[in-house]
């Protein structure tokens, strides 16, 4: 809390001594954003995703085999190190490649997962249900945050945290 503290002080420092339209970018980026993305300037990031993608679907089968547990897993002979690592690393690639190019879009990793195994019904983990389901979440909430005060177009990031915070509370609320 006191680093998020103190580096949320000095990225809002650095964005009041930029110029207006630098500052304006990054407080947008900092929300989570859809709003100036053009394909031309997506060469890197196209290729970085594609490298994380099949490196996640090379792991695929082995995940399934992992959710009984490492211990477990290690014991009828199954390498755990080397794909557990893997799958880290193909997802902190993901998650960079989708940050740098968006910022930060709250709540729809966490809630994603959780609603697509609801739907779905699927013991464990629920993995291309939960891309499939946080895709379509995310061009819902592109088109509520386009059109919900038009002219102006917020940033999607605000957009998919109003709905986490509805599913939150919701899940809150059930648990009682």
């Amino acid at each position: 809390v006191v680093c998020r503290g103190l580096f949320g002080s000095v990225n809002v420092f650095l964005i009041t001594r930029g110029d207006l339209e630098k500052a304006e970018a990054a407080k947008t980026w900092q929300h989570g954003s859809l709003i100036a993305l053009w394909w031309t300037q997506m060469a890197v990031q196209a290729v970085l995703l594609l490298v994380g993608v099949r490196l996640v679907l090379m792991l695929t089968r082995r995940v399934g085999a992992l959710e009984v547990g490492g211990d477990v897993g290690a014991g009828v002979g199954l390498p755990v190190k080397r794909p557990v690592n893997l799958l880290v690393a193909a997802a902190v690639l993901l998650v960079a490649v989708a940050i740098s190019v968006a910022g930060p879009i709250g709540f729809l990793a966490l809630v994603a997962p959780q609603i697509a195994r609801r739907l779905w019904n699927t013991p464990g983990t629920a993995m291309w249900h939960s891309a499939l389901l946080g895709s379509v979440i995310l061009v819902l909430a592109d088109f509520v945050s386009a059109r919900a005060l038009a002219p102006f177009q917020i940033p999607v990031g605000l957009v998919t945290g109003a709905l986490g915070g509805v599913y939150m509370l919701w899940l809150l609320y059930r648990q009682r």
